[in-house]
């Protein structure tokens, strides 16, 4: 066997155990992204306002820990630390699981638990776009399409387990859901090791001249003309995207549909399968030239077109459909961002610009969470998701004419092989 048949053999393993990695975080995920807004809306049948306060305890860690995440990424054994973070992402929903079978369930314990389910996602993703680039050894748009499809792919066997919620009770699915995150920690260690580029110690040691190792994806993002346009409509869209997926479609399904848990989980499933068609898709192409256009539309024909067609009361087959439509723009919205930072963040400072992207998809998320339970409080489900589709197509002619989102193509197409 020659030293190239070797290599070959040598990545295709580290792929398949990149991808058994992103399924043992995104299904117990999938689990969590049904089952925490069934225990705030349906369980303890709180009104719209906690709703959306309780979501936004998920999401806010990531303001204050994603940068400093970025940072550690770039400067550790990646490896170790996705290990790591599994086994601490695995104990939370047991303690809650436990609460919960000795009575000592609340809406604080809740919180508390949404506060450290979103600590763990803060440090996870940065680490987990970083070790991408290792593993994917150049060929990095396939690689992100590929981890975008698993990702959503096997969010959909979470989504199943959740649906179960009415049946058993949700501590066995916590525990379920704590048992497959650990499981990760086994699959890290089987991983290439990602130890921090010379340059990126160097620089992290002069942290005082640069304002700190925490703050250089910052900079590169500001002086990278590419990933900063990116990041514009990243936060544009977690603001006025996150808060209606999060606390109007489960609002909507209890109090205008009538549902619960399994019609939560049906209405995920719907957008998964719409993510997993175009990824299939962009598979099956030679991906995507004209990378800022295609992320700009699926902007504006996937959550702004299912929003404006769900304010108008539709029924909840039609909703599902609607769901898979937005879930298909987020397939193409998804990896065409994640494509174009890969290809324009330096190796050194790659986890960090990744840290910022996190944090700009975070940081809108509380504020629209926060937002949409208000709306939705004082308008009612349906007017209140008029509201994002408007600021998008806004937002959407701003950076249009301001930046060169709108021209940028991919500096190199992958065959795929």
């Amino acid at each position: 066997m020659s030293a190239g048949d070797i290599d070959s053999a040598s990545n295709a393993r580290n792929t398949r155990v990149f991808l058994a990695m992103v399924a043992a975080w995104f299904i117990p995920h999938g689990l969590l992204l049904v089952l925490y807004p069934w225990l705030l809306a349906v369980y303890l049948h709180l009104p719209a306002e906690q709703v959306g306060f309780g979501q936004m305890l998920l999401q806010i860690p990531g303001l204050f820990l994603v940068l400093w995440a970025g940072s550690i990424a770039d400067r550790i054994d990646t490896r170790k630390l996705l290990g790591r973070l599994h086994l601490a992402a695995a104990a939370p929903p047991i303690v809650l699981a436990l609460l919960i079978l000795t009575g000592h369930f609340s809406f604080l314990i809740l919180a508390l638990f949404g506060l450290s389910m979103g600590v763990s996602i803060a440090f996870s993703n940065p680490s987990r776009d970083a070790m991408l680039a290792t593993v994917a050894k150049g060929n990095i748009q396939r690689l992100v399409v590929s981890t975008t499809g698993v990702q959503f792919g096997v969010q959909i066997i979470g989504y199943g387990i959740a649906m179960l919620a009415g049946v058993t009770g949700p501590a066995l699915l916590l525990v379920v859901h704590g048992v497959l995150m650990s499981s990760g920690y086994f699959i890290a260690r089987r991983l290439p090791a990602r130890q921090a580029e010379p340059g990126s110690t160097t620089e992290a040691n002069s942290s005082k001249k640069e304002k700190g190792a925490i703050w250089q994806g910052l900079k590169v993002v500001r002086t990278t003309p590419e990933i900063f346009s990116v990041l514009l409509v990243s936060l544009s869209g977690s603001v006025l995207y996150l808060g209606s997926f999060f606390v109007l479609i489960p609002l909507l399904i209890r109090d205008y549909y009538e549902g619960g848990a399994a019609e939560i989980g049906l209405v995920n499933m719907c957008f998964m399968a719409g993510t997993l068609l175009m990824v299939w898709v962009l598979l099956r192409r030679r991906g995507i030239r004209r990378q800022g256009r295609a992320y700009m539309l699926a902007n504006i024909w996937g959550a702004a077109f299912a929003l404006a067609v769900i304010s108008t009361g539709i029924s909840f087959p039609v909703l599902m459909l609607v769901l898979g439509i937005w879930g298909a723009a987020a397939g193409i919205g998804m990896s065409m961002s994640r494509t174009i930072l890969q290809q324009y963040a330096p190796e050194s400072h790659r986890a960090r610009v990744f840290s910022v992207y996190q944090l700009c998809f975070m940081a809108g998320g509380p504020v629209g969470s926060l937002m949409m339970g208000y709306l939705i409080g004082e308008f009612g489900p349906l007017k209140a998701a008029m509201v994002p589709p408007i600021g998008m197509v806004v937002v959407m002619t701003a950076v249009y004419l301001m930046t060169d989102l709108w021209k940028l193509e991919a500096p190199a197409v992958s065959a795929p092989g």
